[in-house]
């Protein structure tokens, strides 16, 4: 199952502009700055890094509040590059109780697959938290290698129209090497069943 994201937005941010008042990424640990150097879609990205008072060589960064009231299927989407251990690397969902934020549940980000530094894009289901207010925290162990570290650029909230694979096998890809949600494309290959069909879900 794959989707595009021309659906309605909720939350977006290409790192553009100062990320600042309600659009603030809070640093919780590591060095984290908007830059150039980070973007994979448009001007700017986000990137972290070790560094900073931290010796165990933890990045990790706190989204501002995500309201999630009006959406029926919200998917987290983003692009990212990862010059990260494997298995070190989570998603930490926050969802509002009382006037504080408290974990839910963490998700590994990294598939088994996944090539390190390598541009992909992630997308992750948020419809359990439909409703609500949460907040979106990425954090990674690195280690103590000089280069190591996250890179991020087009975060977004969407409600994905979704499409239903009835053969073959299907991927997302880019052209020309982009891995841009306005170059992602669908890819089918040869299945099981034949020559790949896809049919979109209404």
């Amino acid at each position: 199952v794959a989707w595009d994201f021309e659906g309605v937005s909720y939350y977006e941010t290409g790192f553009e502009e100062d990320v600042g008042g309600e659009n603030r990424w809070t640093a919780i640990s590591g060095n984290w700055d908007r830059s150039i150097d980070a973007a994979i879609e448009g001007r700017y990205g986000y990137v972290g890094k070790a560094g900073g008072e931290d010796a165990r060589g933890i990045v990790e960064v706190e989204s501002p509040v995500l309201d999630l009231s009006d959406t029926r299927n919200p998917t987290l989407g983003f692009l990212g590059r990862f010059d990260v251990p494997q298995n070190q690397v989570e998603l930490i969902i926050l969802s509002k109780d009382g006037d504080a934020f408290v974990e839910e549940e963490r998700r590994s980000v990294l598939p088994a697959d996944y090539e390190r530094r390598e541009v992909r894009p992630f997308a992750f289901d948020l419809g359990s938290y439909r409703g609500q207010e949460i907040k979106l925290r990425l954090r990674a162990a690195l280690g103590i290698e000089d280069l190591r570290g996250i890179w991020l650029d087009d975060v977004h909230i969407a409600e994905p129209a979704p499409f239903q694979s009835l053969g073959g096998l299907w991927k997302l890809a880019g052209a020309a090497g982009r891995f841009d949600t306005a170059g992602l494309r669908l890819v089918s290959r040869p299945g099981l069943r034949g020559f790949g069909t896809l049919n979109t879900v209404r």
